[in-house]
């Protein structure tokens, strides 16, 4: 009985935090689904939310998070109405309220779910890292039966321009249940596993399941996103130097064999399966360039480098640094003045009121949940990871929106978590 209801919880967080529609539902179904559901369930057990918000200071850290989101949106309907532009933008943040609401609702379940002396902020954290891990092995069985990819594709809804993405060869390792995964996707799998190394470092076993929900993250890091696969290594290596102990030592072993048998193993198969020769050509593109170009006294990232550093990264003029543009996309639906830089995307459509405005919700939120007194210096150090990872992933695209449900959700645990310590002395 309770394997059936961890297996529903885990598959309620595979579907919420990798949201797909099916083609059958329509928009209708999906909204249904992913809006409504979650709003009809806290209302059922609001309660509960209403017993987290009133712990410690959540109730205060609340209000600040609205007044800066609200904050936010007055500062980009301003910039809309000063150059008489258009209102993209301003439903992009409608994201933000999405997802807390969503984040919430699985807030709700995992507490509903658990025994009372459970920590929910580890039960959490555990079902969202199976939900990424179930994504990933998701794509795996995609890689190892193509029909089946064929019929998933007929089923869930997804844009011409991503089914075409999908169909390419070389980008066939970045199909999921949710179809082509890309950018955004990776940074979920990131934060996971900041999430799974916080969760190797609690246990005091040199291999637990979380070290295999690692080698698993790595791989669908591997998989969508090469920026997301060095974050991950760079995380899992801090880490391992943070807390370096003849433990450790032995971790480290395991985690360098491991990831060596299975760079081995993708090697093998790239022999025969052009799908990996070309996952490999795409990771190691940028380190093959960097070396390649360095000895020849230039600097080379590889081709999405360089288009990143060339071609999307530009000062624009005085009055669009301070007011911005208004402009989020251009008519044709692409990108206005055709740049993905997260940063500057923010900067072309508000200017610096929207740009910190924004990013102040990140830094209020980490910043609050660092000053929570924790004995556990792993966790700091992972919400630390998180930040960093929301900030730079920015470089490239636009993720904060999506992750700020997450931490609330994850500064509200930690508050109830000393709370209750505290009411335990």
């Amino acid at each position: 009985m309770r394997f059936i209801k961890r297996t529903f919880i885990s598959l309620i967080f595979l579907y919420y935090v990798w949201p797909f529609s099916i083609k059958i539902l329509g928009d209708y179904g999906f909204f249904v689904i992913y809006n409504i559901v979650p709003v009809a369930y806290i209302l059922r057990n609001r309660y509960v939310l209403f017993k987290m918000i009133k712990v410690g200071r959540v109730l205060k850290t609340f209000l600040v998070l609205m007044f800066l989101i609200i904050l936010l949106i007055m500062f980009s309907l301003s910039s809309i109405c000063i150059n008489d532009g258009e209102y993209s933008y301003v439903l992009e943040l409608g994201r933000i309220i999405q997802r807390i609401i969503v984040y919430s609702f699985l807030m709700i379940v995992v507490i509903k779910s658990s025994d009372r002396k459970c920590d929910w902020m580890n039960t959490f954290i555990k079902y969202y890292v199976i939900s990424c891990c179930l994504y990933v092995l998701s794509t795996v069985i995609f890689l190892a039966f193509p029909e089946l990819r064929e019929t998933w594709t007929s089923i869930i809804y997804q844009s011409d321009h991503q089914i075409d993405m999908s169909q390419e060869l070389w980008r066939q390792t970045r199909y999921g249940l949710k179809g082509f995964t890309n950018f955004g996707e990776v940074t979920i799998c990131t934060i996971a596993v900041a999430f799974s190394n916080y969760m190797i470092h609690q246990d005091k076993h040199i291999f637990s399941r979380w070290n295999i929900m690692l080698y698993v993250l790595l791989l669908g890091c591997t998989f969508y996103g090469r920026s997301g696969l060095i974050l991950s290594l760079m995380i899992t290596v801090l880490f391992s130097v943070i807390f370096m102990s003849k433990l450790e030592v032995k971790r480290c072993f395991i985690h360098f064999l491991i990831i060596g048998i299975c760079i081995g193993l993708i090697v093998n198969l790239a022999n025969f399966d052009k799908r990996f020769f070309y996952l490999i050509t795409w990771v190691s593109d940028p380190v093959v360039s960097f070396v390649e170009s360095y000895n020849y006294g230039q600097i080379s990232f590889g081709s999405s480098g360089d288009i990143l550093l060339e071609n999307m990264w530009f000062m624009p003029d005085a009055m669009t640094f301070i007011l911005g543009d208004g402009y989020y996309v251009n008519s044709d639906g692409s990108y206005y003045m055709h740049t993905d830089a997260g940063i500057l995307r923010h900067v072309l459509f508000g200017g610096m009121p929207v740009l910190i405005s924004g990013y102040s919700i990140i830094l209020y939120l980490c910043f609050n949940i660092l000053k929570i007194e924790r004995r556990d210096r792993g966790f700091k150090l992972m919400i630390i990871a998180i930040m960093a990872v929301l900030l730079i992933q920015e470089i490239k695209g636009i993720v904060y929106f999506f992750h700020i449900g997450l931490l609330l959700v994850l500064y509200i645990f930690s508050e109830s978590s000393k709370y209750n310590y505290r009411q335990g002395d």
